[in-house]
């Protein structure tokens, strides 16, 4: 009824099935009618529907194709409104996104990415690189961070900004994150076995929390590998937490009991909450290179990794500051008491 309600006479709308609506906009002058029309709907869809005198909030991505520009027939100006759609739907939601033919491209990549993805690990093509983390107090190397490098035949180094995220999408992530954690913690043995003491980090996903099996496959690793629980440090983001805080604390909470330290990384980007860094088992806080980078160069960045690392310390925390690349940054991490960089 909302959607008929801004449409014209000689509109169709029509229920696709499921959450997926189509609106037909026959004889449009120009392309800013259909961006009108469909702002119209976004905002009729905005306000609350009230269900048994409760108020439910639903909302709506729009993907526009416009004929014939991006196709002769209706089967392709279905299928493009609904790349546009989903293109809608990964940029914040509440968008419309009018197609355009490099999405067809950019589908494409990500086609021949999914494929290759799946394949990876049987091929060998992952391996591991390690950032190291250093104590301030003596310069002496204190652990690392383990990141995930893929290196495909063709298409060169793949960057995990590129193929994490499809990993998570597409359900891979689980298999991967097994495969780095086993990987890391038989790099740790090794290490331990040669006579360093270090701790290695690894990196875990949103996704790999909530499987429920991320406790299970820490303790195979460490069994498998011999080493010692606390050696090992998971990092966690603030948007993984903030998903499902309640279940991701218990999760954390049960892996922290075996010995495993708890990150939260890059701090101070996301949803910064003092209730969350006061409930949930974190022992480190990793600050942002973003804050970092300007150390030295800006009061305003000063000042906010100076008040990160007091209130952490107020709260028990470690501190790692990240992308240290300068003296002058050293220096005030060290005059501020940061514990690693």
């Amino acid at each position: 009824e909302r959607l008929v309600s801004c449409t014209r006479e000689g509109d169709t709308v029509a229920r696709l099935g499921g959450d997926e609506f189509v609106v037909l906009l026959p004889g449009l002058g120009n392309t800013q009618q259909a961006a009108r029309l469909a702002g119209e709907m976004l905002g009729l869809l905005a306000e609350p529907f009230i269900i048994e005198g409760s108020s439910n909030y639903v909302g709506a991505s729009i993907g526009v194709a416009i004929f014939p520009d991006d196709g002769s027939l209706a089967s392709e100006l279905l299928k493009k409104a609904d790349m546009a759609m989903y293109r809608a739907k990964a940029t914040g939601r509440g968008r419309i996104i009018f197609f355009e033919e490099n999405m067809n491209v950019v589908q494409q990549e990500q086609s021949v990415l999914e494929r290759e993805l799946r394949l990876a690990i049987t091929r060998g093509q992952f391996s591991l690189r390690y950032q190291p983390r250093i104590r301030l107090s003596d310069g002496k190397l204190s652990g690392a961070e383990a990141l995930l490098r893929w290196q495909h035949q063709e298409l060169g180094w793949v960057g995990p900004e590129k193929f994490i995220p499809l990993a998570e999408e597409v359900g891979l992530i689980d298999e991967i994150g097994a495969w780095v954690l086993r990987h890391v913690c038989a790099q740790l043995g090794q290490w331990q076995t040669a006579g360093y003491r270090i701790t290695l980090s690894v990196n875990v996903s949103g996704r790999q929390l909530r499987s429920g099996r991320l406790g299970q496959l820490v303790q195979q690793a460490l069994t498998e590998s011999g080493v010692v629980p606390a050696a090992l440090e998971l990092e966690v983001t603030e948007g993984t937490l903030i998903d499902n805080i309640e279940e991701v604390g218990e999760q954390l909470g049960q892996i922290k009991q075996t010995g495993v330290g708890i990150a939260l990384d890059d701090f101070g980007t996301g949803y910064s909450s003092l209730s969350y860094l006061q409930r949930l088992p974190i022992d480190i806080l990793k600050i942002d290179r973003s804050f970092i980078r300007e150390l030295g160069r800006s009061d305003g960045a000063g000042s906010i990794v100076h008040s990160i690392i007091a209130l952490a310390h107020a709260l028990g925390k470690t501190v790692v500051a990240e992308g240290v690349e300068r003296q002058d940054q050293v220096e005030l991490l060290r005059i501020w008491q940061c514990e690693q960089a």
